[in-house]
């Protein structure tokens, strides 16, 4: 048995198609009916057409979800009388907290990034770009800030790294840093996208380090004064997650618009064959 990536880029049959949205075509293909059995197996073909639109109203709606359920279990913990499940739902939506159900939808999405700036990658190469390292690089990092997101790597640098003179998490000092050289790095790609996708780029960034470093550095003022149970910083810590998670939809949409400008449609395959 093999497994085998095919990924092809093409003019879109049907335009009303594209704006649509979520999925919108399901369909199945099989071989030529008029060949034996024995000359070619029975191929089937699911095919499932998502738009840049129709992704992101499901992925705001997949956030909302989330943030509404974390700020309920919170408040329980706060207000509500103790009862059986009550603080065993506030930790598994709680959007402040590691390997949880807010954690597994990070990390996929940052996971769907990668995935999205690999295929850009690769089309700019096959198109004899200039910019298939850049997006490839590009790739690497959002591979990078899954693992982060997933294992809380970023926490190692707080128990390593003494900045309180600066912030009270010494991880935003070095994230600070970070956000600096791979703007610097990245600023000719980005300089170069056409408007509408290069303008949601930047809307993305600011949106996620919004979230990522102010939301943060005011989150660690909230704990200096009320402590971590407070409400205040429970909310606090609502709201960068929040921003994070919105940063990334906003990104994944410009993604998928650039992926599909001019009409273009990408299609990956997954194919399994048996010797």
């Amino acid at each position: 048995m093999r497994l085998e990536w095919r990924l092809r880029s093409q003019k879109l049959v049907d335009e009303a198609a594209a704006e649509g949205g979520g999925v919108v075509v399901m369909s199945e293909r099989r071989a030529d009916p008029g060949r034996t059995p024995t000359e070619l197996p029975i191929e089937h073909e699911q095919k499932a057409s998502v738009t840049p639109r129709g992704a992101a109203r499901f992925l705001v709606l997949v956030v909302l979800s989330l943030t509404a359920l974390s700020l309920i279990g919170q408040v329980a913990v706060h207000f509500a009388p103790d009862f059986v499940v009550r603080d065993r739902f506030a930790g598994t939506f709680n959007v402040d907290e590691e390997g949880n159900i807010p954690t597994l939808y990070s990390t996929l999405t940052l996971l769907g990034c990668a995935v999205l700036l690999r295929v850009i990658a690769r089309t700019d190469r096959e198109a004899g770009g200039r910019w298939s390292r850049h997006w490839t690089l590009m790739s690497i990092i959002f591979l990078g800030l899954a693992a982060d997101e997933f294992l809380a790597l970023h926490e190692e640098v707080d128990s390593r790294l003494d900045l309180s003179g600066f912030t009270q998490w010494s991880w935003v000092a070095v994230g600070i840093v970070f956000v600096v050289a791979v703007a610097l790095v990245f600023i000719r790609l980005i300089v170069q996208l056409p408007p509408p996708v290069r303008r949601l780029f930047i809307l993305a960034a600011l949106i996620y380090l919004s979230g990522a470093i102010v939301m943060e550095t005011v989150g660690g003022h909230y704990v200096t004064v009320w402590g971590h149970d407070s409400l205040s910083y429970a909310l606090c810590t609502t709201a960068e997650e929040l921003l994070e998670m919105m940063g990334v939809v906003v990104f994944i949409y410009a993604l998928l618009r650039y992926l599909t400008q001019d009409g273009r449609k990408v299609v990956l395959a997954l194919e399994v064959r048996a010797r």
